[in-house]
């Protein structure tokens, strides 16, 4: 699940938990789209429209915000993952890879 970006900080940060890379991160960046079309900064309310039914959503552990994770329903996909994370009910950070990785919080500073 490419992410898609644009601009001089369109570079995502790799979390590592073993010697290859798991986790993609953007961290807070104008410029960057999923392949659906998402943004950083777009409307909690439109991600919750546009993937209706195959979210999960949980409260976000540091912000008033939450975390929107889509879950593909393709069988071949179900251990990928795309995470929104919200604050102010706009999306801050998008961040995309396998389970469990996807889920680990910490990361950019």
């Amino acid at each position: 699940m490419p992410l898609y970006g644009a601009g001089k900080h369109s570079r995502p940060g790799l979390v590592r938990a073993d010697p290859r890379p798991r986790r993609s991160r953007r961290c807070g960046t104008s410029g960057i789209a999923t392949p659906s079309g998402v943004r950083v900064g777009d409307s909690e309310a439109s991600v919750r429209r546009r993937f209706a039914g195959q979210l999960r959503v949980t409260r976000h552990e540091y912000t008033d915000g939450s975390y929107l994770e889509f879950v593909p329903e393709d069988r071949a996909e179900r251990n990928r993952r795309v995470i929104f994370e919200t604050s102010r009910g706009r999306v801050s950070y998008i961040r995309a890879r396998r389970l469990p990785q996807v889920r680990y919080i910490e990361g950019c500073s």
